[in-house]
């Protein structure tokens, strides 16, 4: 790993003592929490407590009588205990979440001759996100960490010739907040925004005692009959089969977004684009495949407020934005979105184009779907062309123009230019 500029908040020491003599232990139970000596320091606490960040600094402790750790193994065993009741005190107090660990080092480069130091660098090294749903597994995870810390640093000294650690600076645990699609605490059915629901162009299947939403989003497709949002024994069925349509492998309930990928490999011929809506039910994209296959579904991700309140990210990307922000440093975010399908459907008022006009026959009475690289061209192909069959017909038949009212005819006298509007 390259060596890596530190950028850490300024601290005193006696300020860290004053907090560390508060920062929360937890026990063996939800209950049984303890305000009492723990040598990491709050650092960060962001989107409502949806991110935070502990800080152990090593050279902070004199007071105490702990003396600065000059070795990993060391430290990582005198820090266990207090990374695993942080954890767990998060963990009661939140639900689930993911952490991961940094090592802040110095590392310096001497002369072999002069014995002297050339050079003196900073550096970091860090763990991926472990995954907490129970605390069955918690003191495993953190000693995988703490293995994999260890690699890491083998491998920085055997690429980078000539370094040798001169001192530890510090160790920062980062806990996010854990929400898949949905929490698995039941029933992970959400209603659709009325904005939404009222278009009648989604299905939305109620699941009402499982955290399946993702299968059964899938699944309705090949559901038949009326009420197909209802979850009932048609989408059994189609897993009791013993040629499923689909691989449901190695995937979880509830389903995160970044499992699209497996899924998407188990079934060949599936590809899956995932939206989102936004304060104001405007459509995003979330996850787009990167190829749409014969098989395609465009789903809709729902979040309670209550989550998106929090500003929670089911890809973990809320971590590295907030380490952006205490960084002080600004990050454009650019996506390139490639609009790959679209669905025109045209709506016939009855009451001032009723069946027996000859325009009947010119609008379309299904949706018209289409998907492909030259989605947007195809759109304004086929807008222009039932356009202008609606306007031959309107000619052909001699259909005249709706009265106009008073205030028309007004404008129309008084106009000195002629104005075209196209819809």
């Amino acid at each position: 790993m390259a060596p890596v500029k530190r950028k850490r908040l300024a601290q005193t020491a006696e300020e860290e003592e004053e907090e560390q003599q508060t920062t929360p232990v937890s026990g063996a139970g939800k209950d049984q929490t303890a305000h009492r000596y723990n040598p990491f320091s709050l650092l960060e606490n962001e989107f409502r407590g949806c991110l935070k960040t502990y800080y152990y600094n090593n050279y902070a402790h004199s007071k105490s009588g702990h003396e600065p750790f000059i070795d990993y193994n060391p430290m990582f065993n005198g820090l266990q205990n207090y990374i695993y009741n942080l954890l767990a005190h998060e963990f009661h107090t939140s639900g689930s979440l993911k952490f991961n660990i940094v090592v802040e080092s110095t590392y310096q480069k001497i002369n072999k001759d002069s014995q002297e130091i050339v050079e003196i660098a900073d550096v970091a090294f860090k763990t991926i996100n472990f995954i907490v749903t129970s605390l069955d597994n918690l003191q495993k995870q953190i000693r995988d960490s703490f293995f994999n810390l260890l690699i890491e640093e083998t491998n920085y000294q055997g690429k980078s010739s000539g370094w040798s650690l001169r001192n530890i600076d510090g160790l920062m645990l980062r806990i996010n907040r854990y929400r898949p699609l949905k929490e698995p605490n039941g029933s992970s059915y959400i209603k659709l925004p009325k904005s939404i629901s009222k278009k009648n162009c989604i299905i939305n299947p109620q699941n009402q005692t499982d955290s399946k939403c993702f299968m059964y989003a899938i699944q309705v497709r090949h559901i038949k009959g009326k009420c197909k949002y209802r979850v009932d024994n048609r989408y059994f069925r189609l897993l009791n089969k013993n040629n499923p349509i689909y691989n449901f492998n190695n995937i979880d309930f509830p389903t995160p977004i970044c499992q699209l990928d497996r899924f998407e490999k188990n079934n060949p011929t599936v590809s899956v684009n995932v939206y989102g809506i936004d304060d104001k039910n405007l459509i995003y994209p979330r996850r787009i495949s990167e190829t749409i296959r014969q098989d395609h579904f465009d789903l809709l991700l729902l979040v309670e407020k209550a989550d998106t309140d929090d500003g929670d990210d089911d890809d973990g990307e809320i971590d590295s934005t907030a380490q952006r922000r205490s960084k002080g440093t600004t990050t454009k975010v650019k996506h390139n979105h490639v609009v790959m399908s679209y669905c025109l459907y045209f709506v016939r008022d009855e009451t001032q184009i009723p069946d027996s006009s000859p325009l009947t026959q010119k609008i379309p009475s299904r949706p018209i779907l289409y998907r492909g690289e030259d989605a947007a061209i195809h759109f304004l192909t086929t807008l222009t062309e039932y356009a202008t069959q609606v306007i031959e017909s309107l000619d052909e038949h001699h259909i005249g123009m709706y009265p106009l009212t008073r205030e028309q005819e007004q404008m129309h006298s008084d106009a000195k230019f002629c104005m075209r509007k196209a819809f």
